[in-house]
């Protein structure tokens, strides 16, 4: 089982949280140290440390897996693009260029 360390991000990130949700995403942390290639997915770019995210509902966590010592580094949690509420998407003329361009 990898042990599970929380950057100050994470931890404020996840303090901010409502109760409820705090429970669920430290839950899902500790099935993740169980088994974390299970649940996990490779963000896309290059780095010198691969991150990786795992979704708990509409809540996202991000982190680094340290394979050697066994170690999992929780980075950041939040809501994910989906579970925010939908932006206007910007107005756009009919010449496909953004309103008040002209």
């Amino acid at each position: 089982m990898y042990s599970v360390q929380y950057t100050e991000r994470a931890a404020r990130s996840i303090k901010k949280l409502p109760r409820d949700v705090q429970i669920r995403i430290l839950d899902s942390i500790d099935e993740l140290a169980k088994n974390p290639s299970a649940h996990m997915k490779r963000l896309k770019g290059e780095r010198d440390v691969p991150i990786f995210s795992h979704r708990t509902g509409e809540y996202r966590v991000l982190f680094t897996l340290n394979n050697a010592q066994l170690v999992i580094l929780v980075l950041n949690a939040g809501r994910t693009q989906s579970g925010r509420s939908q932006r206007s998407k910007p107005k756009v003329c009919d010449c496909g260029k953004p309103a008040g361009y002209l």
